[in-house]
């Protein structure tokens, strides 16, 4: 095993072979065979975007649909990782994990950069499928959501002249 140390929560970096990992028994989040195939052909075409985030006890707490890639898609002995100062079962392991997944939904996406960054992409003749994003997500018009600032506001709507699409009700 090959590490670095660092003082900022994590205690060694480096590689490690999958054989010595476990999956936390608690992870909320699953992984489709989809998305484990595409999250392969990322690590395969781009590499390791980061390292796997363990437990002192070897448990992996962040990359849990990385390493079914590595094992099951890329037949690979070795990940990176970086270590954390604590046991899988303790409630700073368990917030990492949670948070991991459910702080990036908290964001939004910049549909027209996100566009014109796919198109770049295409021009230079680059795999966009490696981005996970599919051509429906980027080019279908109906797809990219209201900006906050269009959004009709409920309690400012004139109620006459709306109908309920479910039982024709009219106001």
């Amino acid at each position: 095993m090959d590490t670095k140390r660092e003082e900022d929560g994590y205690v060694e970096f480096g590689w490690i072979a999958t054989k010595d990992l476990k999956p936390h028994p608690d992870n909320a989040r699953e992984h489709t065979e989809y998305q484990v195939k595409q999250i392969a052909k990322s690590i395969d075409s781009l590499g390791w975007g980061r390292p796997l985030t363990i437990s002192l006890d070897n448990y992996v707490l962040i990359g849990h649909g990385a390493l079914l890639a590595a094992e099951d898609e890329l037949s690979l002995m070795s990940v990176p990782f970086r270590r954390v100062k604590y046991n899988h079962d303790t409630p700073e392991a368990i917030a990492l994990m949670l948070s991991d997944n459910k702080l990036a939904e908290l964001s939004n996406w910049n549909y027209g950069k996100l566009e014109a960054l796919n198109d770049t992409l295409e021009l230079e003749g680059f795999d966009t499928t490696l981005t996970g994003f599919d051509e429906h997500e980027l080019k279908t018009p109906d797809f990219q959501p209201v900006g906050e600032e269009e959004q009709p506001r409920l309690d400012k709507l004139d109620p006459k002249g709306l109908k309920c699409p479910e039982c024709g009700y009219e106001w």
